[in-house]
């Protein structure tokens, strides 16, 4: 099995979105759709406040031996920070992209 259709089986299966089967050539195909309670949930997930704490705890100690490390474990920590800088690029990025969507699941 896929990992995209792993991914699709959990929701579907504690009833947060729900799957048809679509005719056409080939293997079988899902067209997945939102449920009403995996809605509810993802509403309640996106209203939830995000602590900045955590993540300025994650870099502390990376930073630290990038300014007195060893030029390998610098580069480490370089490698861990850089991932960590991704994630909040990476949700503005997601969030721009499913502003669109959102308002034809949310209409006005």
């Amino acid at each position: 099995m896929s990992v995209p259709l792993a991914l699709l089986g959990r929701p579907a299966r504690d009833g947060k979105a729900a799957g048809e089967s679509e005719p056409g050539d080939g293997p079988g195909r899902k067209r997945y759709a939102i449920t009403t309670t995996g809605s509810h949930e993802v509403e309640a997930w996106l209203s939830e406040p995000v602590a900045a704490e955590p993540y300025l705890r994650r870099t502390r100690e990376p930073s630290e031996v990038r300014r007195g490390g060893a030029p390998v474990d610098a580069l480490l920590a370089d490698h861990g920070l850089f991932h960590l800088e991704a994630d909040p690029r990476w949700i503005d990025v997601a969030s721009a992209r499913l502003s669109a969507p959102a308002e034809t699941v949310r209409p006005s």
